[in-house]
């Protein structure tokens, strides 16, 4: 019998960390969605989400990716219209239209049906925002550091946003539903994370991570 040990490398924007650096409210507005193919509705896994107002289009309030079924997750904090931007290699953009109501609660969206792109390339544009998740042949790498939400969230917070990774209302952290895994940092394993990793990324600033790694195929 396989046993397989998934692994997780946070690599540290700073030494060192001290301390609570989550201080927002946690009563907020959690929308749900998933994003499929157009035609056949298979799942469209990792698109890549931006929430902005209508106001102003440019700033980001929330950045986000879909996880490998195309399902994602956000909290919001207040009532008000937002638009959500999708995007996709080989896929044409997608822009909705909703709206967050008062009160707490999880609200279900209907599925985002992204059409192939047939277009020709015409023209290469280069945009300054980087993209929130890379793919290799055997790690998904999250960057913290690009994600507007880590400047007000904890590094647990951020685990939730991680493809692959789920937490779960008792902060109980799995990978593709296993509790077997290893948290290393910077590459090294970390005496800290091996007895209750759930508390200490807890009081982990997610300010203090540059990216995180899920290594499902780790070698010896």
């Amino acid at each position: 019998m396989r046993i397989t040990t998934f692994i997780f490398v946070m690599f540290m924007a700073f030494g060192v960390f001290a301390g609570n650096g989550n201080d927002r409210d946690d009563i907020r507005r959690e929308v749900k969605g998933q994003v499929v193919d157009y035609n056949t509705y298979e799942p469209v896994p990792y698109a890549h989400l931006n929430i902005v107002s209508p106001e102003d289009t440019v700033s980001s309030v929330a950045l986000l990716a879909c996880d490998m079924e195309g399902n994602f997750s956000v909290s919001l904090e207040h009532e008000r219209r937002y638009i959500l931007k999708v995007s996709y290699i080989g896929k044409e953009s997608e822009s909705v239209d909703f709206f967050v109501p008062s009160g707490t609660g999880v609200w279900q969206m209907d599925d985002i049906r992204m059409k192939d792109d047939s277009q020709l390339l015409k023209e290469v544009v280069v945009a300054a925002q980087k993209p929130l998740i890379k793919t290799d042949a055997d790690k998904i790498i999250y960057s913290i550091e690009d994600d507007k939400d880590a400047s007000v969230s904890s590094a647990l917070d951020m685990m939730r946003k991680v493809p692959m990774v789920t937490v779960d209302g008792d902060d109980n952290i799995q990978l593709q539903g296993s509790s077997n895994f290893l948290i290393y940092v910077d590459g090294k394993p970390s005496s800290l994370m091996s007895n209750n990793p759930s508390d200490v990324l807890k009081s982990l600033p997610a300010s203090t991570i540059r990216n995180i790694e899920v290594i499902t195929e780790p070698g010896a």
